[in-house]
């Protein structure tokens, strides 16, 4: 440990600016892949690592993350690597899927508003071989459009994606069709709970949720994920192809699952896809809380699933313009996947890090509102409505002081800096974790603005080795309500310190 003097950060955007002035001094970043601990280079657009003021200043963080692997991938994967073999190929050039026939309502179809009208579908998917011959997923989907449609008019679609253990997002699908989109749901197997879909096949023969999620032999096709995969891919080509919609305006939406399987149609789908707004959902899974579902295989299935199934290391191929609304606290995609996959997707992308909540984005809490700001980031993209989301960018100033250039057409009313500490020996006697993400404490510091038109803070070190610095992040939030954040920013990373579990 050491004392850190005073480190200084200035904020300013085209028309508003913010101050912050933090106490913290420079620490420790935690974090664990697998069996292998190794440094993650978090990427902050033209970010910079942090130092002591009396130190020589560091070389500019890696712009790309390489893709963080651990044994028994080693150095066997890049992102963006070329998949001669990829299983999903066939069924991406399998457009459209047959619709098998047009059902009834569910009995918990929940209430259609004026204005909306939905078809209720049977689409076929992925094709199980089984001890009985093959069977194919006979896979629910729901088409949900305004009504009326003006003549002549073509609408921009959305695919809306469930999270774990639930079904296809009827309410979901509504939601957006009384926004004027074109929208389609569709149960993800591997995903959702296979009780309670609608859907059939032989995923449904899985003994529980969760159950043959990560199978991976003697290929990833076993996988129920797989199966989901498919599916999604199957409700996107029935969206593409519907008349009313016009297929140059395509967006994607998911939480949590559902925002994995964002990520990872996008980066299937190239182009396709205009828009995406994943909730939660990142890869680079050696990076997350469901790691130890991938130590439980064998390294050959370890290395299938992470290659194939993982979209961490698919992220490059992504065309859309994406958007991560990440937790700051989550126990499932923890901060260092979410950063990961973030440095992988191309531009346009941004971000936010809510902080002090765990996988519970809809809180509202710290005047955050994720599900709000969806619309606003699909209208613009999708519509050409409305103005372009506010946008932090990172840079080294001169000696200690670290610029922030917030790029926004709107008013920026509140900026905020975020900061973690490491854990005190307090805090380790009465066995609070700070060392995991999802325990971390996040503080807030205000901004003062300048006479200058300039913002300037102070981040003050600290004079006790049990209360220096973790990380940080700036937030910012614009006149409509949409917040964005930097991705986080590493003081001191000490890969000796870290838990052999990451702290889960």
């Amino acid at each position: 440990m050491f004392e850190s003097p005073g480190l200084s950060l200035k904020i300013f955007s085209q028309r508003s600016c913010c101050t912050f002035t933090p106490g913290l001094g420079s620490g420790l970043l935690r974090c664990i892949i697998g069996l292998l601990v190794l440094a993650i280079p978090f990427d902050s657009l033209s970010a910079q690592t942090l130092r002591p003021a009396d130190e020589t200043p560091l070389p500019p963080a890696s712009p790309v993350i390489s893709g963080p692997v651990s044994p028994p991938v080693g150095d066997k994967l890049k992102p963006g690597m070329a998949l001669d073999d990829d299983p999903f190929t066939p069924y991406l050039n399998r457009i459209p899927p047959q619709v098998l026939r047009e059902i009834p309502a569910p009995s918990k179809t929940p209430a259609v508003p004026s204005g909306v009208k939905l078809r209720h579908l049977l689409i076929k998917s992925f094709e199980a071989q089984t001890a009985n011959g093959p069977v194919a997923n006979e896979i629910y989907a729901v088409v949900a459009l305004p009504d009326p449609i003006p003549a002549g008019r073509k609408l921009p679609g959305l695919l809306v994606l469930h999270g774990g253990a639930g079904s296809c997002d009827v309410a979901g699908a509504i939601r957006w069709a009384g926004r004027g989109y074109a929208a389609v749901a569709v149960d993800l197997p591997g995903i959702g709970d296979q009780k309670i879909m609608v859907s059939t096949g032989s995923f449904k023969d899985v003994p529980k949720y969760g159950a043959h999620q990560f199978d991976a032999e003697p290929d990833v096709t076993r996988g129920t994920v797989f199966m989901g995969i498919v599916a999604g891919i199957d409700g996107f080509k029935l969206l593409q192809h519907l008349p009313e919609v016009d297929s140059a305006r395509l967006g994607i939406v998911g939480i949590s699952w559902g925002g994995y399987t964002t990520t990872m149609l996008c980066s299937l789908l190239g182009d396709q896809v205009k828009a995406a707004y994943s909730l939660y959902g990142g890869g680079f899974y050696e990076l997350n809380g469901f790691r130890r579902r991938l130590g439980e295989l064998s390294p050959e299935a370890h290395l299938a699933w992470v290659k194939y199934m993982d979209p961490g290391y698919r992220a490059p191929s992504i065309r859309a313009a994406f958007f991560f609304a990440a937790a700051a606290n989550d126990i499932f995609f923890q901060p260092p996947s979410i950063q990961a996959t973030y440095a992988q997707v191309p531009e346009p992308k941004n971000v936010v890090f809510v902080p002090n909540v765990s996988h519970s984005l809809f809180s509202r809490k710290n005047g955050i509102s994720v599900r709000d700001q969806e619309k606003e980031w699909f209208d613009y993209h999708l519509k050409g409505e409305g103005e372009s989301f506010p946008k932090i960018v990172t840079t080294l100033g001169k000696g200690p002081q670290v610029k922030f250039t917030v790029q926004s057409k709107r008013t920026i009313v509140r900026a905020q800096l975020y900061y973690s500490l490491v854990p005190s020996v307090k805090d380790q006697t009465e066995g609070k974790d700070l060392k995991s993400w999802n325990n971390k404490t996040w503080y807030l510091e205000h901004a003062r603005l300048n006479p200058n038109g300039e913002y300037t803070a102070t981040i003050p070190g600290s004079n006790k080795p049990d209360e220096t610095g973790d990380c940080w992040y700036a937030l910012v939030t614009d006149d409509r309500g949409v917040s964005v954040s930097s991705p986080l920013q590493v003081f001191r990373f000490n890969p000796a310190n870290m838990p052999p579990d990451g702290g889960l």
